[in-house]
Formats: structure tokens, C-alpha cells, sequence
């Protein structure tokens, strides 16, 4: 199985790299998914604000980013999360948007057989509860024009989701389109640890035909969503070739959380 280097761990080679023509600016009249994120890790973009279990607003993104890759404590939790992350901020109090409240701890491979990793994800409570905040993400038919994501595609769902047009909007390049080539993958995933892991039950998008690549650094944790504004994924990382995401609704069950109407 080869080892996919997640974005956030190895940059792309610079004659490769193609920068979105919508890309997300932090306008604080009202924060979107998109914007730059980070903890003491690298930067990655914000996924969905969503309610939590106890009715607190938040936002989720990927784990690895918020620098929880193979950590074995519990002693760091409720560190700051910044935004914009690095290189757009520098991680001052001024730039804190919230708290970790929740993550998934990813588990390193390792031994004769390794452990299987079923969402990247990490759910961060807004230190402003009054912050102006929406789902808005470009309508793929028209992307300067913003559109509201509100559903989430159910897991048994994406056995038919191959072929499926999807599009991204994330801090790394932007708004960005492509097409579902398989779910249910297992692929090893280069963090910036250095580490292997071993990510199971992965949705693998493919790039459009003589288009961009799909992502890039400082995208993941970006949705993936589709032409009606359903909620397909979470971006873990990929390469020039594909890009891998875990479904929406595992990773916001893990967290307790629901999109934010």
C-alpha cells in the first residue's frame, strides 16, 4: 500500500502547485469555513461550525493540524487554537478563536498489525460565542455567489457516491473541484511527526480531468461537499494524484457535534 504524505507534511513541488481562483479571506463581520486555523502544529483550514452536544457554538477541523499525532496525555487539552495559522498569524492571544475541546488522538502504525485510524478530526469551541459565523461555501455553479451547507451524506450513502462531483473550499488553494473515486479505502498517511498511519474507511477524490490538483497545503480539515450542498468529508491530506478525506458524519458523530443552521 503506498504511503500517502499528507499536504500539511510535505509541500508539493512548486511547478505543480495551482492556486485556486476563490480562495478564503478571515473577515471577521462573519467567519466561514475555509479560513486559516491552527494550533501549535501547521496550518489547516476550518471544516464546519457546528453546535455541540452541550449547545456551544464550535468549529471542527482535522486533528493533525491542532498537533495531536500520536500524543499519549490528556494534560494539553483546552489549548488555544489561532486564526489565521502560519504563515497568515503568528499564534499571538490576539489570534485565539477558541479552545480544543475534543479530538481524536491518531495512533501511530506500528508492530505486525497496525492501528486503524477512522477519523482525523478535532472539534474547537469558539472563545467568542457571539461571533457572527455561517456554513456559506461557493455554489459550484456559480462561484463568486455563496450557498448554505446544511446536510450531511449518511455513511450508507457513499457506496453509490463513486463518480460523484465534488468541490472543496479551504485556506490552502481555495475553492477547487473534482470527482470521487472510491470510498472505503485504507491508506498509510505520512503525518508531520514523521510517522506512518494508517487511515481506514477513506473517500479518495481524484482531481478533474485537466484541472487543478484537488488540494494542497494548509487544506486539510477543509470540507468537501457536492453540487446540492450536501456534506461529503473532511480532507486528511493526498498528493499531486488524489486526496483523502473521512466521511462528514463519522467524524461529527465522534465529536458530538451537528452542523450549525
Amino acid at each position: 500500500m503506498r504511503t500517502i504524505h499528507t499536504h500539511i507534511a510535505k509541500a508539493l513541488p512548486a511547478t505543480h502547485v495551482r492556486t485556486g481562483s476563490i480562495k478564503p479571506l478571515i473577515d471577521y463581520k462573519e467567519w466561514r469555513p475555509g479560513i486559516s486555523v491552527a494550533g501549535y502544529g501547521r496550518a489547516g483550514s476550518v471544516g464546519l461550525f457546528v453546535k455541540t452536544a452541550y449547545r456551544v457554538n464550535g468549529f471542527v477541523t482535522a486533528a493533525h493540524i491542532l498537533d495531536w499525532c500520536g500524543r499519549t496525555s490528556t494534560s494539553e487539552d483546552d489549548r488555544p487554537a489561532y486564526c489565521p495559522g502560519p504563515p497568515y498569524g503568528d499564534r499571538r492571544r490576539s489570534d485565539e478563536i477558541g479552545t480544543i475541546k475534543n479530538f481524536v488522538r491518531l495512533v501511530p502504525a506500528g508492530g505486525p498489525i497496525p492501528e486503524r485510524n477512522e477519523t482525523d478530526i478535532a472539534l474547537v469551541e469558539l472563545k467568542q460565542q457571539t461571533a457572527p459565523v455561517s456554513n456559506k461555501v461557493p455554489m459550484p455553479s456559480a462561484p463568486n455567489r455563496l450557498m448554505n451547507l446544511r446536510y450531511v451524506l449518511k455513511v450508507q450513502d457513499l457506496t453509490n457516491a463513486g463518480g460523484r462531483e465534488v468541490f472543496k473550499f479551504g485556506s490552502g488553494s481555495g475553492f477547487t473541484a473534482g470527482v470521487i473515486d472510491r470510498v472505503d479505502g485504507e491508506k498509510y498517511v505520512l503525518m508531520p511527526d514523521e510517522k506512518e498511519y494508517l487511515m481506514t474507511g477513506c473517500i479518495i477524490v481524484k482531481p478533474e480531468p485537466h484541472g487543478p490538483i484537488f488540494s494542497k497545503p494548509g487544506d486539510s480539515g477543509a470540507v468537501v461537499y457536492d453540487a446540492d450542498g450536501v456534506v461529503i468529508g473532511f480532507i486528511v491530506g493526498g498528493s499531486n494524484e488524489e486526496t483523502i478525506l473521512h466521511p462528514a458524519e463519522l467524524c461529527l458523530q465522534s465529536m458530538e457535534a451537528e452542523v450549525l443552521e
